[in-house]
């Protein structure tokens, strides 16, 4: 009787220690398993903290990260960075923010134009996705920030540098489009126009850069390359537009 009692306490032990283990979601094979998050106190401020807690593969685990603090996680050698995995329980927030940056924290733009971070409308569920719909990738990425417009418990985040969505049947080659382009005007605050004739992939950087900054977030100046533009002697020609500077844009897209 003891040892068929001693038998029954084993397995109910035993049960009890696997099941907990196996319902929680693994974050295997990321880039910044076990990495170090630095918390900022803003995108400038000092550095307030240091946690692992959303790089441990335990969804069982969070750390608060408070409204307009930067979370950033040194990769600690350069990655091409092609999708991602956030699991966060944000209480609505609409204004959650990763961005991809180099080895001098500079921000990383993709080669269609697209902003170099993704925003999650809707929170962040802890599915992959891919950096772009068209499974393009972030080369040379060195530091992952992540940064909100409103409190938000962070279980996981990881990077990944290779990733094969899932397989369709019989899929249909979407069209790219080929040799699109815009005129973007620019108004100032002192009624002079700025005019630049650019491909879509450059537009799409500014709308995205104007987004971002419009929630607080992201650099005060935008870059826009003149190419070969009235560019006389120069290797490269550069305007630097300010966003609190900016009265009305205009976006004329044309093919050629």
């Amino acid at each position: 009787m003891k040892r068929k009692l001693y038998y029954i306490m084993s397995v109910i032990l035993l049960f009890t220690l696997i099941v907990p283990l196996s319902s929680v979601q693994a974050y295997t094979g990321g880039l910044a398993n076990g990495k170090i998050a630095v918390i900022y106190n803003s995108e400038l401020g000092p550095e307030i903290n240091r946690t692992t807690l959303m790089t441990d593969n335990n969804e069982n685990t969070s750390f608060l990260l408070k409204a307009g603090q930067y979370l950033e996680i040194d990769l600690e050698s350069d990655y091409n960075i092609s999708a991602f995995q956030i699991k966060a329980d944000d209480s609505g927030s609409n204004g959650m923010y990763l961005s991809f940056h180099d080895s001098n924290k500079a921000l990383i733009w993709t080669r269609i134009g697209t902003h170099g971070g993704w925003a999650y409308p809707n929170g962040a569920d802890g599915t992959f996705k891919t950096i772009t719909d068209r499974n393009e990738t972030m080369h040379n990425v060195r530091y992952v920030k992540f940064v909100s417009t409103k409190d938000v418990n962070i279980s996981e985040l990881d990077v990944f540098d290779t990733f094969t969505p899932p397989s369709e049947p019989n899929p249909e080659p979407e069209p790219q489009p080929n040799g699109d382009r815009a005129i973007l005007v620019i108004t100032v605050t002192t009624g002079l126009e700025r005019e630049y004739d650019l491909p879509m992939a450059d537009v799409n950087a500014f709308l995205n850069w104007y987004d971002l900054r419009d929630t607080g977030l992201g650099p005060a100046k935008f870059a826009i390359n003149k190419y070969n533009n009235n560019k006389g002697p120069f290797n490269k020609r550069t305007d630097y537009v300010i966003f609190d500077k900016i009265l009305h844009f205009e976006v004329n897209e044309y093919s050629l």
